[in-house]
């Protein structure tokens, strides 16, 4: 039994009898007890201590009284409420059932009248509490009670009394008035709230209860606030789409930002919600018509015009449905011409014939049994046609087969697109032309357009730079050797003010032209729909299925109608190429005031700020706003976007699924498989990620991220034979690449051997990149500390701090020098040379010169926590909380919650610190919390648990881990050493004293007092083992 439990039945003795706990909430401990005067059950509510002494209990209890005034079937009732020993209680019926919530749980959506019914029951309880003046301000699930086949509103009124009564205090208590989840714009905002709150909150119920699903959904609290307040939430119908109408509407209406576009009472929600599954009036009766009167010209004329729409719309939906070719539906129109003046004809003819009179002569071949049997005839004969036509488009045969049906192309064949030629004398046009076609292309889920990441790489293997414009000679020339089949080529030409665009499918090796088309632009505004259909019609030939052809959207919908701000990002586009990334920035952005909707040219300034390595805030924007204006993308660019901008928010429950999509429609898509390893490593599914790594590592062996990745999660899964194995398949393609030297030095920190790291690390730095140089020295510092070599990590701060001088790499300076500053405190027990030390870099590089994302806030904080300064560390992220954008936040949320944690260490709060590290665990190093969770627990006596996690944090592979080792690992085995002996382990503490000192075994002299009482301790065991 808890403290309270015990208080709580002591106080209230006299009247209730507590049998059990019910359950506990943010707001509440529920129990079960006897009413012992009427012996009835009832459930007693016991607010939280810190809440109650928030609000105080004369206001509450006030409150309270109001909400125990209502009296309404639908509405659970207040027995009794007061003060017990301290504590601030209510009392209510206990109701055997279970929650709404519980139900939805359980049973996913509900059927359409259940649902119906349980709403309208809580909308009727509403409208009785607002006409009385009383706002409930947490409808949802779990406060909505099922008794038999009715629902009860629970809390009515009691969310009311905690804001009137709790004010501003209830901040302190970290509570929360009301549900994110279900929680109204305004009242998430913070305003002033009405009855229509409520409403908002019922539709969200009602989204729940009807759909099996949430509107909104994020990890946090933030992320659900976010939501209500700027995105609009799906279709109902996308999830449930067989709801009648009228109720989708209802339910879409109560989810309106702004309260006046709402239903505005809960009355008039229940009467639209009844009237929304009231079955409409019958249809009158169709009369029959009158048999055996001849048909007028006029009537044959109408039912020609009926039976012509419903023909051709047949026709049209299936050529649309099946992927027929274009020609079927004028064809039918045309046999449906030449049938109507027959049918007239005919039906003149019939009305002068006498009743029985058998049809004679040329006139006697016009009778409504032969212009019936005719019509078919016909059109069993297109159908004929168009199968023959369809069977030798599949079997490539004669000039309508495809290149990969007829076998010159593989099955989804690699393409590559050189630069339209120039006719015009215009070279902007043409590429603009490229660009547009490079895009239409793209869309294609039957062919793989190589891309010009791909494209380096082959420039690299063939030890040349990819030109700005690649030629069709050249574009060959690569094709042959990446044994790519074919090249896709063209020109534009300027003909009297129109414009002609043709397009070549050919072969690599021979140059046979393989596909011609051709299109015309009646001027310039036609230009970018002339393409549109130049393109389809080249990945018709090549073996597209004319129904997915027809499916994409235009080309002007997926980039841009202007052809003005398709040049600028042309002229940007290869800008970025050419490595001129700021002037790539400039004429994306000239793009966009062209068009404030160029989704890609957004994409195209993230991607550019991002590979130059500033401006983050911009970066994200930049993100964001090509989020907003996806549907001006391509699918798989569509599915790109969201996945960045997905994991750019941290928001892995929704990148997930864009890049499942990508590999949907395209199983051979190593980017977006190697994206799904890097989402599935964020959500520590380490086999996963692997999985999905091999398989890109598997179609581009030479491409270097995709290795790395695949040794890293090999590493960090401690399977160091695949991690070799990767890295020697990858040495094998590129035996010269820079990545071979990172895969070594990977592998070599997993199996702890560091003189093999620091000769990987050697020959990065002699190949003398400037760009690697801040990590070069990075790693020297930390291979030289955790070694105890102080020398070599102030030559590596040396060395930074040159660069520093330069303007060079700064940030990553002051980073370096932050947790040099720890290790001094940690490691060398020179706490006042690590101040001095971080004073000295940041009066040299003051923080306000960096880009605010830049600047090392969380180790800085932590440094000035583990100095024991937490005071100072919390000035430090109230500043990152100020200067950084919060949509980079969550990009760095792990590292300053890592940083929270150490400063409650430094107050003295080791309970809160484990309860931040617990938050804080959620990035892909899964060792970074260990060590400070074990001196948490140390702090609160558990000397016990600490062992246990010191020892996770040794055992635990991680590619991440020389991060934590060259600060921690020296002091940990040590630690262990004593902990076991402590524990009268010999063997253990034997095993990492032994560790401790082969890694110190060529420590710096100033160590040799605590080298010295390790080996004493190791001698002292040696001595005693039996």
């Amino acid at each position: 039994m808890t403290e309270q439990t015990a208080r709580l039945t002591a106080a209230l003795a006299d009247r209730y009898r507590i049998e059990r706990e019910l359950g506990a909430g943010g707001m509440a401990t529920v129990y079960l007890a006897e009413d012992l005067k009427h012996h009835r059950p009832v459930a007693i509510k016991v607010l939280r201590p810190d809440l109650a002494s928030a609000i105080g209990p004369g206001r509450f209890l006030r409150e309270i009284e109001i909400a125990a005034r209502l009296q309404h079937p639908h509405i659970l009732a207040v027995y009794d409420s007061g003060e017990a020993d301290g504590l601030l209680y209510y009392v209510m019926p206990f109701v055997e059932g279970e929650s709404l919530g519980s139900r939805l749980a359980r049973e996913g959506a509900l059927a359409v009248p259940d649902a119906v019914r349980i709403l309208g029951e809580v909308a009727d309880a509403l409208a009785y509490a607002h006409q009385r003046g009383l706002v409930h301000r947490d409808i949802k699930p779990d406060n909505i009670l099922l008794s038999g086949q009715h629902a009860l509103v629970a809390d009515f009124g009691i969310a009311r009394a905690v804001h009137d009564a709790g004010g501003d205090r209830l901040t302190q208590t970290g509570m929360a008035l009301g549900t994110p989840a279900y929680m109204a714009p305004e009242q998430a905002a913070g305003e002033a709230v009405d009855h229509r709150a409520d409403l908002y909150a019922l539709g969200i119920v009602a989204y729940q209860t009807l759909a099996g699903e949430l509107p909104f959904r994020g990890h946090t609290a933030q992320q659900l606030v976010a939501a209500h307040l700027t995105e609009v939430p799906e279709p109902i119908t996308r999830f449930r789409p067989s709801l009648p109408p009228a109720l989708a509407a209802v339910v879409m209406r109560c989810l309106e930002k702004h309260p006046a576009d709402r239903v505005q009472s809960a009355g008039d929600l229940l009467q639209q919600l009844q009237a929304a599954i009231t079955p409409a009036a019958g249809t009158p009766p169709v009369r029959a018509e009158a048999r055996g009167r001849p048909l007028s010209t006029r009537r044959v004329v109408v039912l020609f015009a009926v039976a012509a729409v419903a023909v051709l719309g047949a026709v049209y939906g299936l050529m649309i449905g099946l992927g027929l070719p274009s020609w079927v539906f004028p064809a039918a129109a045309g046999l449906m011409a030449v049938g109507l003046p027959i049918l007239v004809t005919t039906s003149r003819l019939e009305q002068r014939r006498h009743p029985g009179a058998a049809a004679a002569g040329p006139l006697g071949l016009f009778t409504w049994r032969r212009a019936i049997v005719g019509g078919g005839l016909a059109f069993a004969g297109l159908g004929t046609a168009v199968a023959i036509y369809m069977a030798m488009r599949l079997l490539g045969i004669g000039p309508v087969g495809t290149l990969v049906a007829s076998g010159v192309l593989e099955e989804h064949p690699r393409v590559i697109l050189a630069d339209f030629t120039d006719r015009s004398g215009d070279s902007t046009l043409a590429a603009a032309v490229t660009e547009a076609f490079r895009v239409d292309l793209g869309q294609s889920a039957s062919l793989t357009l190589v891309q010009a990441g791909a494209l380096d790489e082959a420039f690299r293997r063939m030890e040349q730079t990819r030109p700005a414009t690649l030629s069709t000679e050249l574009a060959r020339e690569v094709a042959v050797r990446e044994g790519i089949r074919a090249v896709v080529a063209g020109e534009i030409n300027d003909i009297a003010g129109s414009y002609v665009v043709s397009a070549q499918v050919l072969s690599a090796e021979t140059g046979e032209v393989l596909a011609p088309a051709r299109e015309t632009a009646s001027d310039s505004t036609d230009i970018i729909r002339a393409v549109d259909r130049l393109s389809r019609r080249i990945r018709e030939r090549i073996g597209e299925s004319l129904r997915a052809i027809r499916a994409a959207p235009a080309l002007e919908q997926v980039t841009t109608s202007s052809l003005p701000a398709l040049r600028k990002y042309s002229q940007g586009y290869r800008a970025a190429a050419a490595g001129e990334l700021s002037l790539a920035v400039q004429l994306y952005q000239e793009a966009i005031d062209l068009d404030t909707t160029f989704a890609a040219a957004y994409r195209g300034i993230a991607v550019s700020y991002s590979n130059i390595g500033i401006n983050r805030a911009r970066v994200a924007e930049a993100n964001a706003a090509a989020f907003r204006h996806r549907d001006r993308l391509t699918e798989p660019e569509r599915l790109w976007t969201e996945g960045t901008y997905y994991m750019q928010l941290r928001d892995l429950d929704r990148a997930l699924p864009a890049y499942l999509a990508l590999v949907e429609l395209d199983s051979t898509n190593a980017r977006a498989l190697n994206n799904l390893g890097i989402v599935y490593l964020f959500q520590r599914q380490n086999e996963k990620a692997l999985e999905y790594y091999q398989r890109a590592f598997a179609l581009t062996p030479q491409n270097q991220p995709t290795a790395f990745n695949v040794v890293a999660t090999s590493v960090d899964l401690g399977r160091l034979d695949e991690a070799r194995a990767a890295r020697d398949r990858f040495a094998a393609v590129q035996p010269n690449h820079p990545g071979n030297d990172a895969n070594r030095f990977l592998i070599a920190i997993g199996e702890r051997r560091f003189d093999s790291a620091e000769a990987a690390v050697a020959s990065v730095a002699a190949r003398h990149v400037p760009a690697r140089d801040a990590l070069v020295a990075q790693f020297h510092l930390k291979l030289a500390a955790i070694q105890g070599k102080t020398s070599g990590m102030e030559q590596a701060l040396r060395d930074g701090e040159a660069r520093a001088r330069e303007g060079r790499e700064v940030a990553e300076y002051l980073r370096d020098v932050a947790q040099a500053a720890v290790y001094d405190v940690e490691v060398r027990s020179r706490p006042q040379d690590g101040l001095a030390r971080v004073d000295r870099a940041l009066a040299a590089f003051p923080l306000s010169r960096l880009e605010p994302f830049d600047r090392p806030y969380a180790e800085l904080a932590e440094f000035y926590a583990r100095v024991g300064r937490p005071a100072q560390a919390r000035q430090m992220l109230a500043e990152f909380d100020r200067e950084v954008p919060a949509i980079l936040h969550p990009q760095v949320e792990p590292a300053i919650g890592r940083a929270r944690a150490y400063i409650l260490l430094a107050e003295g709060k080791p309970r809160e610190a484990l309860d931040e590290l617990a938050r804080a665990d959620r990035d892909m190093c899964r060792v970074c919390v260990m060590p400070p969770m074990a001196q948490a627990w140390e702090a609160l006596g558990e000397p016990d648990s600490a062992l246990a996690l010191l020892q996770r944090t040794v055992d635990t592979p991680d590619d991440d881990r020389l991060n934590v080792d060259w600060l921690e690992l020296p002091g940990i085995y040590s630690r262990l050493g004593a902990m076991y002996e402590a524990r009268g382990n010999r063997d253990r503490a034997l095993e990492y004293n032994g560790k401790f000192l082969d890694l110190w075994k060529a420590a710096d002299p100033q160590f040799a007092p605590v080298i010295n009482q390790v080996r004493e301790r190791q001698r002292r065991l040696t001595a005693e083992r039996p």
